[in-house]
């Protein structure tokens, strides 16, 4: 009598189920290792950008006001406390609040002396201080804020506001309680004064958040005060 023959399939032995675990563990963790550049390449992107677009209108908008200022007139205030005001920063120095004498009205229009035949002729006439400073955001991060603080009575260069006038102009600007932004995310104004040059430096550092990553961006140039 035949005895039917029965296939047998050999089993899994406990001790290489771990080996192939380890083995597959091992290359999960090499796997995740390469990835996470790649997954995280977008954030680190999108966070240079933000902080590049926040930060180059602002810095223009600045240095468009620097330009057709005077440096006689522009001053670096403090924001907290009794406003103090001073023109002696050699090096770029932290500046809560830097005052710029503007001949901007508030319509937005440029002003100046238009007689003919006199010494002030085609010289600006100061109509107030734009006040750029660094404010707290409501999401907790912090702003270039810019404020426009009219004078009482428009100053005819080439005489300047006095360091009061401007003081009281930044203790205006500061208490004011929605500002425009001039840029978002910038952290810190640095300013530094060259008289002799007719010359302001600036430094604005913005801070760019995305998705936990974070990047830090500056932008410093030294601008000609023209007036």
């Amino acid at each position: 009598m035949s005895r039917s023959s029965k296939s047998r399939q050999r089993g899994t032995t406990l001790a290489e189920l771990l080996t192939v675990t380890v083995v597959l563990g091992f290359l999960f963790s090499f796997s995740v290792a390469l990835m996470a550049p790649v997954v995280n390449a977008p954030n680190k992107l999108q966070s240079k950008v933000d902080t590049l677009q926040s930060i180059t209108s602002g810095f223009y908008r600045l240095q468009r006001d620097v330009r057709t200022s005077d440096i006689s007139g522009d001053w670096a205030c403090t924001t907290s406390g009794t406003i103090t005001c001073t023109q002696t920063y050699s090096t770029l120095t932290t500046t809560p609040a830097l005052a710029v004498i503007t001949a901007l009205s508030s319509a937005n229009q440029f002003s100046y002396n238009s007689t003919t035949g006199g010494s002030t002729t085609g010289l600006p006439t100061w109509q107030g201080v734009m006040v750029y400073f660094v404010a707290t955001s409501s999401s907790g991060g912090s702003n270039l804020a810019r404020v426009y603080v009219p004078f009482a009575s428009a100053i005819q260069a080439p005489a300047v506001p006095t360091q009061v006038q401007v003081q009281a102009a930044v203790s205006t600007a500061v208490a004011t309680t929605t500002p425009f932004v001039a840029a978002p995310h910038v952290g810190q104004l640095l300013t530094d004064f060259n008289s002799a040059q007719h010359v302001i430096g600036l430094k604005l550092v913005a801070n760019g958040t995305e998705n936990g990553r974070t990047n830090k961006t500056s932008y410093e140039s030294d601008t000609y005060a023209r007036n």
